[in-house]
């Protein structure tokens, strides 16, 4: 009589690999300021506009500079919109393939190929914009941007303490501070 075990192993492989995939690299999404979609900050996000704007004329940086600054932003986020796109989608079609009965192994590592692929144009488009700010601006701005921005973040981590994602009390909530 079968036990039907082989079928449940077999499972949890195929969850444990889906997972293993999924979870293999996180989309960077930090710009050097923005609201982020919907108009809400979010974890790297960085600071809003306006006080963006406010800091970097505290710094010293020029009108000019700031408007070349701000269009670089909109145009890192609009390329990292489309290509985080991309990789939601090349990520649902590896959960198809490996929702198959048969996986093709070729398919299947040509697609997470594909992943890897956008997720370093997505570094190499957060990297070249961070070089491209820093060609912008005097070392010592530089410097004092890059302290601003460690300086928010530390300030404005969401879930710092708290495991989950659920409110404080609900599913997901760690221990209360």
């Amino acid at each position: 009589m079968e036990t039907g075990i082989p079928k449940r192993r077999c499972k949890m492989k195929k969850l444990v690999a889906i997972a293993a995939v999924l979870g293999l690299a996180a989309t960077a999404q930090a710009g050097p300021w923005g609201k982020g979609m919907m108009g809400k900050g979010g974890p790297g996000m960085g600071p809003p506009p306006a006080v963006m704007n406010k800091f970097l004329k505290d710094i010293g940086v020029s009108p000019q500079v700031i408007k070349k600054l701000k269009n670089l932003h909109y145009d890192a986020q609009e390329k990292s919109i489309d290509i985080r796109a991309q990789v939601q989608k090349a990520r649902l079609e590896l959960m198809k393939l490996l929702d198959t009965p048969k996986p093709s192994r070729s398919a299947v590592f040509s697609q997470l190929e594909k992943i890897s692929r956008l997720e370093l144009e997505m570094k190499k488009l957060h990297v070249g914009m961070m070089l491209d700010v820093k060609s912008l601006l005097t070392p010592e701005q530089f410097e004092k941007l890059q302290a601003f921005h460690a300086e928010w973040k530390a300030k404005h981590r969401r879930g710092k303490g708290r495991r989950g994602r659920g409110p404080r009390g609900g599913p997901g909530a760690g221990p209360m501070p």
